[in-house]
């Protein structure tokens, strides 16, 4: 806003303005703006008459103007010092001057419903919501206290004081899940102090070289450094996150008067405001350093597979619960009138779908945030001299799978790099006769760079490339694919996949083409990719036998493929992609050459039914002849797997039916829509499996 009179969006990596809308009725007063990721709102902090009245006004952002939703004014006319946008659920909360009435929360979903919160005696100056627990928000104020409030008790948890601390104004929350009951707080006279919340006790207080009020301060969610900023030309200063010893003070950051700092969520890149535009600074890590942030990544990723494990356990208890509710009223022999119980049912299912929403997009967001954290490394580039060594020049011996064509090309070998431990997968994507044939700098703007964003926990991650000799180092996939795992090969002694883990790779596998088939943050907002070869073989599964959809560099490859060229050039894309596997192609390819969303969604109802039988032809005929015979239908499962739920594997198998329907009419239109929800509901718990 530096005109204080428009909003403006900028693409901070090229630094272009993407988007610029003038707020309504302004005056020269728009001082402070946020994003409501939930609804597609901006909320605006603008001054009313003058500085000391001001009020929020939400936002809708439409293409070429702002849609006014809600003005939320201060009680009794105070001014606003700051406000707060919930990552999951409908609440904005923001901070007043004043000795009482100082914090007020609002619920959109409940018709902007006001509730004040109550406890602090002087003005509040900054208040945050919890990154991770999601009741939890902190407020610092000028009574020199910072408080923790309970927002499902309404009240305050917990009071954190130091009768020598200077006047707290800023603060921020730790995302770490090992350090999650830690926060930041900035002071006045650059006093910067962590606290550890649920002990009530100040961890650290930070030494440096500021002398002015700490205008900004955070915990950076993926370097192990505290950051914080003071407005009177002191720059930025960083802190070990372990040691808490100063390690940088940056007195030039590249902007005059920096006031406020932002890091970004998935690099090393921090968004610095100041006078009159703002600046995008890297830090740059080497060394023992380097090694720390690798560390806090791989932790950060471990707290995100717990959360989302959290989450889909919390839903099933839900649902448990009023299961239970509902047979306590049936024993009980309730008198309760129809109308009496519609209205109690009615109640109970707008409360469920109000709660699986905020879930479901709590789940989303910590997936897309889980998935640009399997891969937030810089993408190595390789010589093909190092490949050569990693996989012994290419041997054979080393080659695994069923993805190599007649002339040796896209084929995968398992390799380990002579300077590191860690090992590798490398698919040489070699030209063929019939395939694409790309020049190395298309290759890397077609294939490459798309890879690069292309960021899912269970996507296939790509670790680094060799663009001369058009080769792909992939992480290393401990157990081989899903096919290998049924079939029990590639494994003297493993017993074959139990059925309850093969549902839960199902669900995995049906978010992975739920990602390709949107324009997510994870697909770098670049459109749809159609996979166009989903089957067993080309599903991984890790050392816990999380599953990660591969080949999709393959989809990459095959140009225009969704658009309906001649029916031979789609033939000839779809022999590149599928190979003989003739079973996975939908029927409707054979006449127009179009592969899009419903093509996937039958190759993906193919694979349930083969992951359900175990056997890799004629699958959909047989669960077809045996699906009305429970009898019939229990001798068509996979008795390697173990003791079948018979009733959820039916399910399963008429969903698989479902997509593998010979008309895509009668296919699901979206796997978002009519797949994941049936898979989720049989995900087990857990989400952890070993072999033994």
């Amino acid at each position: 806003m530096p005109d204080d009179k428009s909003v403006q969006v900028w693409n901070y990596e090229d630094g272009t303005r993407v988007f610029s809308w003038n707020v309504p009725n302004t005056r020269q007063d728009v001082k402070r703006a946020k994003f409501v990721a939930q609804k597609n709102w901006i909320v605006v902090k603008r001054y009313k008459d003058s500085p000391r009245l001001s009020c929020l006004q939400v936002y809708g952002i439409q293409a070429l103007n702002l849609r006014h939703i809600k003005t939320l004014d201060a009680p009794d006319k105070k001014m606003i010092y700051n406000f707060a946008i919930h990552h999951v659920l409908p609440y904005l909360v923001a901070s007043f001057e004043g000795e009482d009435r100082n914090i007020s929360l609002w619920d959109w979903d409940r018709g902007w419903e006001e509730v004040a919160f109550e406890g602090h005696s002087d003005d509040v100056h900054d208040v945050k919501f919890h990154p991770t627990e999601s009741l939890i928000c902190a407020s610092v104020s000028y009574d020199c206290t910072i408080k923790i409030w309970d927002m499902e008790q309404r009240c305050a948890s917990r009071t954190l004081k130091d009768p020598k601390m200077e006047t707290p104004v800023r603060l921020d929350f730790c995302s770490d899940h090992n350090k999650e009951s830690l926060l930041v707080t900035g002071h006045t006279y650059g006093e910067v102090r962590v606290w550890d919340y649920r002990r009530g006790e100040c961890k650290a207080k930070l030494l440096g070289q500021f002398s002015y009020s700490v205008d900004s301060c955070f915990f950076h969610p993926n370097l192990p450094y505290i950051f914080a900023i003071s407005y009177w030309g002191e720059g930025i200063g960083l802190w070990s996150e372990s040691s808490y010893q100063q390690v940088l003070l940056e007195k030039n950051p590249g902007i005059r008067y920096p006031f406020i700092a932002v890091p970004c969520r998935h690099s090393n890149l921090i968004m610095v405001g100041g006078r009159g535009g703002f600046a995008v600074v890297e830090v740059v890590t080497s060394g023992k350093e380097k090694k720390k942030v690798e560390q806090k990544q791989r932790s950060r990723l471990l707290s995100l597979e717990k959360q989302v494990n959290e989450q889909n356990l919390m839903q099933k208890e839900e649902v448990h619960a009023k299961s239970e509710w509902k047979w306590q009223m049936e024993r009980r022999g309730t008198t309760n009138t129809e109308q009496e119980y519609s209205k109690v049912l009615q109640k109970l299912k707008s409360e469920h779908q109000r709660m699986e929403k905020n879930w479901k997009l709590m789940i989303e967001e910590l997936e897309q945030r889980l998935g640009m954290e399997v891969g937030s490394g810089e993408v190595r580039e390789y010589s093909y001299k190092e490949l050569q060594d990693a996989t012994d020049n290419f041997d054979i011996t080393c080659a695994f799978g069923d993805h190599g064509d007649q002339n040796g090309s896209n084929t995968i070998y398992r390799g380990k790099l002579c300077s590191e431990v860690t090992a590798i997968t490398v698919k040489q994507l070699g030209d063929t006769d019939d395939g694409p044939k790309l020049h190395p700098s298309e290759f890397r703007t077609k294939v490459v760079d798309r890879l690069k964003v292309l960021r899912h926990p269970h996507l296939l991650t790509l670790l680094g490339v060799c663009c001369e000799e058009k080769c792909l180092v992939y992480e290393h996939m401990e157990n081989g694919s899903i096919k290998d795992c049924i079939t029990c090969g590639e494994g003297q002694g493993r017993r074959c996949l139990p059925w309850y883990a093969r549902f839960r790779i199902m669900a995995e596998v049906a978010r992975a083409v739920c990602v390709l088939h949107s324009s997510s943050p994870a697909t770098g907002h670049r459109g749809q990719i159609i996979h166009g070869a989903i089957k067993p073989a080309n599903i991984f599964l890790d050392e816990s036998f999380a599953a990660k959809l591969g080949e999709v560099d393959k989809a990459l490859l095959v140009a225009d493929h969704s658009q309906g060229a001649r029916r031979g050039a789609g033939e000839t894309s779809m022999r590149l992609v599928l190979g003989s596997n003739s079973q996975y192609i939908a029927p409707e390819y054979f006449q127009c050459g179009v592969l899009n969303e419903k093509t996937d969604i039958y190759a993906l109802g193919i694979t349930l039914l083969e992951m359900l039988t175990g056997k890799f032809w004629n699958t959909l005929g047989i669960v077809e002849d045996a699906i009305e015979d429970e009898a019939a239908f229990k001798n068509a499962l996979d008795p390697n797997a173990g003791c079948w739920d018979i009733a959820l594997a039916q399910e399963i198998a008429n969903l698989g039916l479902s997509c593998a329907s010979f008309s895509k009419h009668c296919r699901p239109n979206k796997v978002s829509d009519g797949i994941m929800p049936v898979l989720e509901q049989h995900c087990p718990e857990g989400g952890v499996y070993r072999l033994s």
